[in-house]
């Protein structure tokens, strides 16, 4: 039942709102009990300079992009590389709904060779 509503609602993580409709309920069991990106949010909040630019690389939900963004001094040098583009969607709305000022860039960071394989995954989602 909780997964569920918090499907339909929304949740509020770090004082951040995320609603990701489309994914698994063992995803949403992560993000109501606190434990989705539990180590990278808290690694954000401790050792982030909020003064300097920040890269992130691999945005997936937008929760630890979201939050960072807020501790940010300036939020619009602050950028999120994403490579599968069914996330960057998901991204950008929980950056909107959190008045976010990030910049996302779907892409993929590869060194030594021009081109790469990258395979996306087959889980349907969808942005609200």
């Amino acid at each position: 039942m909780q997964v569920l509503a918090a499907r339909l609602t929304g949740i509020e993580i770090d004082g951040c709102r995320f609603k990701v409709p489309g994914f698994p309920d063992e995803v949403w069991r992560n993000l109501i009990i606190g434990d989705y990106e539990a180590p990278e949010r808290r690694s954000i909040k401790q050792y982030l300079d909020p003064k300097s630019p920040l890269v992130e690389l691999g945005g997936c939900l937008g929760v630890v992009a979201c939050i960072a963004d807020r501790l940010l001094e300036h939020p619009q040098k602050h950028i999120v590389v994403e490579a599968s583009p069914q996330f960057v969607p998901v991204i950008r709305a929980n950056a909107i709904r959190n008045k976010c000022e990030l910049t996302i860039v779907n892409a993929a960071l590869a060194y030594g060779c021009d081109n790469m394989t990258f395979y996306i995954s087959a889980v349907p989602l969808k942005v609200e």
